[in-house]
């Protein structure tokens, strides 16, 4: 959030991940692809292995991970979905027979709970180190997220993502790629849940096409 960082002079590449790939390249090192990439310790792909059994829920559905809008300060409170949307999200994405996981820490987690207690089905991920949470969410058909930390590990694992936020977070920080669905507006309120319902249908549809 520095300035500085943040700072463009002249005419650049706006997309960062596009941008940062050019200076690397820039200096000698050339990435094989324009995206980000976490590769899992082996460590943490076992520990996964063994949460997965009792995190989902039965069924033979999609897994869909959803990410609570972080609300703990002004500034995301302001950019964050509203919280009833959220819980409308969930119900469709359940009522389709997805298995729907949602993510959150510290109040996000709090509200993951509140969502879990109104949507029959959906599970709260438990709160492990970042690796083992890169580990599971490798293990997703979808993961779909505000312009946030936990949609970029997602896209660096692979896996298909519905990313929504402000029109200028789609420009400088959307996912790359066809199997990704990015989705800006002017306010993040103005999204509805209706458009992001039919992102994840069409993602998931392409995942099994794909498959």
């Amino acid at each position: 959030t520095y300035p500085s960082c943040n700072l463009i002079l002249g005419l650049d590449e706006w997309h960062q991940t596009t941008r940062y790939c050019r200076a690397a390249e820039m200096l000698g090192f050339p990435p094989e692809a324009i995206r980000p990439v976490f590769q899992v310790p082996a460590e943490a792909e076992q520990r996964a292995t063994e949460i997965l059994p009792d995190l989902l829920p039965p069924g033979e559905g999609p897994v869909v991970g959803l990410q609570i809008p972080h609300r703990g300060s002004r500034r995301h409170a302001v950019r964050a979905w509203p919280a009833e949307n959220v819980v409308a999200l969930a119900r469709a994405l359940t009522a389709d027979g997805c298995r729907v996981v949602l993510c959150g820490t510290g109040t996000e987690r709090a509200e993951a709970e509140s969502v879990k207690s109104l949507v029959p089905g959906a599970v709260v991920s438990p709160a492990v180190p970042l690796a083992v949470f890169a580990a599971l969410q490798s293990r997703f058909d979808l993961f779909v997220a505000q312009f946030t930390g936990t949609m970029h590990l997602a896209a660096a694992v692979g896996v298909p993502v519905v990313a929504y936020g402000l029109d200028e977070q789609v420009q400088g920080w959307g996912a790359i790629g066809p199997q990704h669905r990015n989705i800006g507006a002017p306010r993040v309120s103005d999204i509805p849940v209706e458009t992001l319902v039919e992102a994840a249908r069409a993602v998931l549809a392409g995942a099994a096409g794909r498959a």
